[in-house]
């Protein structure tokens, strides 16, 4: 009994210190009797009293302070900060590894080596538009960032980003990113490391993509300003700490490249992107250029696809002439999770996991960004590779030694006292501060579409003062994880996430006006037409309707995504753009129910565009668009719907008229026209004069410039609101 008393107070200390912040200073971790090491699994127990920390690579202690004052040998060291970053990584490889000690750094979760003092590290890090754990700010998601088209706003994002990660990560009792023990491998927390899976720098090649929610815009100009910017930010790297300073994070330009597909036409896993050279480089390598090349991010994650039938992980083309030559990159390059191995089992661009190895080795792939420590073409095929000669032990350094100078510029070899960022803690994380400014960028993303004259005054804003009731509609009226959009903390956010039927009670009460409620439809999809009768019979009586509307968020309440238009998902691709299941029903139901001068105002919540049929479009009197608006969405759509501040976003993307108006092989990747076969695609190329299609609904950068509507159609080109310098480099290739 006295040892499970004595084992459940060792537990919750040690729960206790992940939670409220570790008393291990630096990249040292905490051991179960007290002391601090770097490397816990062999360096703990060594140390106690007024010197609790183990000196790295010999048997000394120390008090936390300046471990080059207190321990011996770490002078030439890679532990030695005088030095400069590539002398301290000749140092780590002046003596031979073996063959485990390399592949053990070239997967996501690197392990150990306790002869040089390296702890394991976790690089999974899937912080999109927030740090992925509970505590933390949950930006817009990147079609929210995409609508502000404000670099300044993306730079403040990154940063803020970027600070939370080291916040979370300085107080890790286990800064190997371990729930618990420190037996390897154990249980990875996503999100509490400093290597960054963000941002997603792809283009939206078609609105019904399933990941056009993660990504800024159709546009190569407009995407790398906002990805320079963010990268900027996250980093927080300047012009003199670019190439070799201390990083607050890294930054992944991922995916690369030509990636728009998940499952249609074909698996993401199998699917070849045919593109030429003036579709690449005029097209689809800006925003790369823009995120390596201006923003100096320090890892790339190369895609699923193949492009030009050779599968992205394995093109020296690729990964080596582009990316390293052309653009300078010096960071490290990782797969996207098991692209590695599909070289073999779905592409079969190879055979075997020792030509995989081989030929990822020689394009320039320097780590799997998934699997773990039994990941085939890295255990088993990097062993068999070296052995039959086929690669060479000066390939696996170079790799592994992008790896470490990521590391090191991190300051994860630096003495404690001497860390950069060291004094950013919890604090940090979700302060008043970063919640502001998540708000601040969810105004500033709040398109305004629609917002006619409802007798002589526009529906939007609301005057509450001149109103008894108000209807908050439809199925994204009253919910909250729906407003974050995908790659959140599936526990996230404890500092709350109000929906905007709470959000606009507090308004409405305050102007003394009376609220009600109905979701009209179980789900996203309305599917469930039982619903619709509460609603029409809530906004019959009602002086203002608002209602919501738009997609769910698979991450959180869309089992089986797959299957469903009403969902947005990593792996899933919509089969339409129209507005999911029969919502256009409920705008119906509603809009025959009104009181006469009542506005009815549409809210859409969502990621990728939608075609919106043109007896529905009439039928709002104003339409507002919050994209993904993050935790602090609500509020900012129910300051815009009452007045509090102007929208001002403009859409990053182009609303066609129906499923129509969009190619209908959805694996062709030039965006030009092709003569009665294609309109082209985005802004820069969609004509519908030829094949006698309607125009876009809405233009890529639309901004109501009246009350009543928006600018009409002006053709391609379209000069809208942007000119992008397209005279960027290579674009002639």
């Amino acid at each position: 009994m006295r040892e499970k008393t004595q084992m459940f107070f060792l537990v919750f200390f040690l729960f206790f210190r992940v939670v409220y912040g570790a008393p291990c200073k630096g990249e040292f971790s905490s051991c179960p009797d007290g002391s601090c090491a770097l490397v816990v699994q062999t360096e703990c127990g060594r140390c106690s009293g007024a010197t609790p920390y183990a000196c790295p690579l010999n048997g000394g202690c120390f008090d936390g302070n300046n471990f080059l004052l207190s321990c011996a040998g770490l002078k030439g060291t890679h532990f030695d900060t005088s030095l400069g970053v590539e002398a301290r990584l000749d140092y780590i490889f002046s003596t031979a590894w073996t063959v485990a000690e390399y592949t053990g750094q070239m997967t996501e979760n690197a392990t150990y080596i306790p002869r040089l003092s390296i702890p394991q590290y976790s690089y999974l890090n899937d912080d999109q538009h927030g740090v992925k754990q509970p505590d933390a700010t949950a930006f817009p998601n990147g079609a929210s960032m995409g609508a502000t088209w404000d670099r300044d706003l993306l730079t403040q994002i990154g940063l803020a980003i970027g600070t939370e990660a080291r916040g979370i990560h300085n107080t890790l009792d286990d800064k190997s990113g371990e729930t618990g023990g420190h037996t390897w491998p154990g249980t990875i927390r996503n999100g509490v490391g400093l290597t960054m899976y963000a941002p997603n720098v792809n283009l939206v090649h078609d609105p019904r993509w399933g990941r056009a929610n993660e990504v800024m815009s159709e546009c190569p100009y407009l995407s790398g300003e906002l990805v320079a910017a963010y990268v900027t930010g996250l980093q927080n790297s300047t012009e003199e700490t670019a190439k070799e300073g201390p990083l607050l994070a890294v930054a992944c330009c991922k995916h690369y490249a030509i990636y728009n597909v998940e499952n249609i036409p074909a698996a993401r896993e199998r699917f070849n992107a045919v593109v030429g050279s003036r579709d690449l480089w005029e097209t689809y390598m800006p925003v790369f250029e823009a995120c390596v090349e201006r923003g100096r991010g320090q890892s790339v994650m190369c895609s699923y696809n193949s492009v030009n039938g050779i599968p992205t992980c394995a093109s020296k083309g690729l990964l080596t002439d582009a990316l390293r030559t052309t653009m300078k990159f010096d960071g490290f390059v990782m797969s996207d999770y098991d692209a590695w191995e599909n070289i073999v089992s779905t592409h079969h661009y190879v055979d075997s996991w020792a030509d995989a190895a081989t030929v990822a080795l020689e394009a320039g792939l320097d780590q799997e960004g998934g699997g773990g420590p039994t990941y085939p073409p890295v255990q088993v095929g990097i062993p068999l590779a070296l052995a039959a000669g086929n690669i060479s032990t000066q390939q696996l350094t170079t790799a592994v030694k992008r790896l470490l100078r990521s590391r090191l510029r991190l300051g994860m070899f630096d003495p404690p006292a001497l860390l950069p960022y060291q004094n950013i803690d919890r604090t940090a994380v979700a302060s008043p501060a970063h919640l502001e400014l998540a708000e601040k960028a969810a105004r500033e993303g709040m398109t305004l579409f629609i917002n006619k004259m409802v007798g002589t005054t526009p529906a939007l804003p609301l005057k509450l003062s001149s109103m008894k009731k108000v209807a908050v509609l439809g199925p994204n009226a009253n919910a909250s994880y729906i407003l974050l959009g995908s790659y959140s903390d599936p526990h996230c956010c404890t500092a709350g996430i109000p929906t905007l039927l709470e959000e606009f009670s507090q308004r409405a009460l305050a102007a003394g006006v009376s609220l009600t409620y109905s979701s009209g439809c179980a789900d996203q999809n309305c599917a469930d037409t039982s619903g619709f009768s509460a609603a029409a019979t809530a906004a019959s009586t009602a002086d203002a309707v608002i209602l919501a509307l738009g997609m769910g968020n698979a991450q959180f309440n869309c089992a089986g995504a797959s299957n469903r238009d009403d969902c947005e998902a990593e792996a899933s691709d919509r089969r339409t753009c129209a507005l999911p299941g029969l919502q256009p029903g409920l705008v119906s139901a509603i809009k025959s129910s009104l009181k006469p001068g009542s506005p009815l105002i549409g809210v859409l919540v969502h990621g990728g565009a939608f075609c919106i049929d043109p007896v529905t479009l009439s039928s709002f009197d104003a339409l507002l668009d919050a994209w993904y608006p993050g935790m602090r969405g609500a509020a900012a759509i129910s300051d815009a719907l009452v007045g509090v501040f102007s929208p001002s976003g403009r859409s990053p993307v182009t609303w066609y008229a129906s499923d129509a108006s969009i190619p209908s092989n959805r694996g062709e990747m030039s965006p030009y026209p092709i003569d009665n076969v294609s309109p082209g695609i985005t802004y820069r190329f969609y004509d519908p004069v030829p094949l006698s299609l309607p125009p876009p609904i809405f233009t890529f950068g639309w901004l109501p410039f009246s009350a009543a509507h928006s600018p009409p159609f002006i053709g391609p080109p379209w000069k809208l609101l942007l000119t992008p310098p397209f005279s960027l480099p290579h674009n002639t290739r």
